[in-house]
């Protein structure tokens, strides 16, 4: 069961952040167990940055990622190598692209090897 806090921090980053796409909402829907049929995965680092930045906001989700390996085969790919992406993400472009000069080319590269 998820808890009252954690919900609000959600609705909180959906509302205010402004920025949200349908993987990230899928992630924060299957996560906080809002049924949807979408199965939305992150296809570049712009995806995958908003996906940090849900769990930024509310990092006790980060203990459900492995939810989301029966979402999809893709989502299981996705969190068989989330560290391994977060890290690349990170080591380039910084948290929430905070080296805005920087690709992210690494990271996409990474996602299309893996199947993204």
């Amino acid at each position: 069961m998820i808890k009252k806090e954690t919900l609000l921090k959600v609705m909180g980053w959906q509302y205010n952040s402004g920025n949200t796409g349908l993987s990230s909402e899928c992630l924060a829907a299957r996560l906080c167990g809002v049924p949807t049929k979408s199965e939305a995965t992150p296809c570049d680092p712009s995806d995958f940055n908003r996906c940090l930045n849900l769990l930024i906001a509310a990092p006790e989700l980060r203990e459900s990622l492995y939810k989301m390996k029966s979402v999809s085969k893709k989502w299981s790919v996705l969190i068989d190598h989330w560290d391994a992406l977060e890290s690349t993400f990170i080591n380039e472009v910084g948290v929430n692209w905070a080296r805005r000069d920087k690709k992210a080319s690494e990271t996409y590269k990474l996602m299309k090897e893996i199947g993204l």
